[in-house]
């Protein structure tokens, strides 16, 4: 479960520097739609959200059973927020490209500001369940990396 989480993780940042989604997504746009210009209904996101809901109600309930109830929340917390962000947003930014640059500006921060804080909550509940279940061993791995003094 933890490999599955930080190699989403990991493609969840790479995305946010790389902007991946939006590559994807406007190759899925022009696929489907044909170059139709790209709105809240008309939009890819319409093909990939059964396949991103079905995967995230799937990664819930593998927390849900597997790891602590605290973890398993902000998990869950994370990953709608960071879901809110990514495609609600990002779906509405869309609608404000004939408006002002300002506008358009302020979504795509809101998007991007959703986007960092679930990955921020992510890190934050990984962080949390190490220091809850394995405090004492990460205490005596650090101990033990200090060096020892030499007597003289």
């Amino acid at each position: 479960f933890w490999l599955l989480i930080a190699g989403l993780g990991l493609i969840m940042s790479i995305d946010d520097a790389a902007t991946l989604h939006e590559f994807v997504l406007q190759t899925f746009h022009n696929t489907f739609f044909l170059d139709v210009k790209s709105s809240v209904w008309v939009n890819a996101w319409l093909i990939l959200l059964p396949f991103i809901l079905i995967g995230s109600i799937w990664l819930c309930y593998k927390a849900f059973i597997t790891l602590p109830k605290r973890t398993s929340i902000l998990i869950t917390l994370s990953g709608g927020i960071y879901l809110f962000g990514a495609i609600i947003l990002d779906s509405w930014t869309n609608h404000y490209v004939m408006y002002s640059f300002m506008e358009q500006g302020l979504m795509g921060g809101l998007e991007g500001g959703f986007q960092m804080i679930g990955l921020s909550l992510l890190f934050f509940a990984i962080a949390d369940y190490l220091e809850v279940n394995y405090s004492k061993l990460i205490s005596d791995a650090v101990h033990s990396l200090r060096p020892t003094k030499r007597p003289n």
